[in-house]
């Protein structure tokens, strides 16, 4: 065999690999549900299997109303692990407090997270005076302060689920500061890769609306994984604004299965087209119009000038 003839078989095999390389499974082929909303109980569960258990504790910021849409529920319900369940609203706690009556194994605490103590309860605080040290899965959900809730936080779970702004592009690095009700955007998913990475954390899943990490020490063992944010996240709620040459702002959306077949009555996307997204001017939208609303929830609810 001569030089060229081993080199062209070398290439054809880094080709091949690379090829391979680009086409791994990723953990949300194994996502479902049990109590979660969008699979996140399937790949948390494939995260154990690959990593382990510890404690068998887990701790849910913004446990809601119940197990329905909880991140933890499975394991608590079904598997008798230990949890702490945090929630302050009133209303959701008339209908949680309840539905873990009948199980020992869960502590209730009827308390806003705050990001540090000199503002009210933390999570530290809580598993402090509880008494526990370690804990395998946190789930966190407070619809706008996540992210410095996760700044702050000196316990290291081994698996953290963190909610972000579905809405906001992967390559942005975005979070709102803390309690700004005037921009209650939440955070971006490349906000809480960057922060997650500096606290010791990495990503190795996107679901729709949550990010999830591992404890950077267990990394390795997720090498046959799609980990990179730009394949894990979900594209099909983002919308964009372009212009005209005239100037006129028109909103794009990508991907037509976020769009009920209700919002075709309104017919803005006929003037241009369209063969993968839909379009609509800016100046045409009803902001009070029940179908753009459910298709664009990010619009104000306010009457146009």
């Amino acid at each position: 065999m001569n030089t060229l003839t081993s080199g062209i078989m070398l290439l054809s095999i880094l080709f091949v690999q690379s090829s391979f390389a680009t086409n791994k499974a990723k953990l949300s082929d194994f996502a479902h549900n049990k109590y979660s909303q969008y699979g996140e109980d399937g790949i948390v569960e494939k995260i154990f299997e690959i990593i382990g258990t510890d404690s068998k504790t887990c701790l849910e910021v913004g446990a809601g109303d119940g197990p329905g849409g909880s991140n933890i529920a499975h394991y608590w319900k079904n598997l008798g692990w230990k949890a702490i369940l945090i929630e302050g609203d009133p209303e959701r706690l008339k209908t949680l407090e309840p539905s873990i009556q009948n199980y020992g194994n869960c502590t209730l605490v009827k308390t806003y997270i705050e990001k540090d103590e000199t503002l009210g309860d933390t999570i530290d605080s809580i598993v402090n005076k509880l008494g526990v040290h370690k804990l395998d899965l946190l789930s966190l959900d407070i619809d706008g302060n996540d992210y410095h809730v996760f700044e702050n936080l000196k316990i290291h779970p081994r698996v953290i689920i963190i909610e972000f702004n579905h809405t906001i592009p992967y390559y942005y690095d975005i979070y709102q500061q803390y309690s700004d009700h005037s921009w209650e955007i939440g955070c971006s998913v490349a906000s809480l890769k960057r922060l997650g990475k500096q606290k010791g954390y990495e990503l190795v899943a996107v679901t729709d609306v949550n990010a999830i990490f591992v404890d950077s020490i267990y990394f390795n063992k997720f090498d046959t994984y799609e980990t990179s944010i730009e394949k894990l996240f979900n594209t099909k709620y983002l919308k964009s604004i372009i212009l005209s040459y005239s100037g006129d702002p028109i909103v794009v959306v990508g991907v037509k299965n976020y769009l009920s077949d209700g919002f075709f009555k309104v017919g803005y996307s006929k003037k241009l087209n369209c063969t993968d997204c839909y379009a609509l001017r800016i100046n045409e939208i009803d902001l009070n119009d029940d179908d753009m609303h459910e298709n664009f929830p990010g619009f104000p609810k306010l009457k146009p000038q």
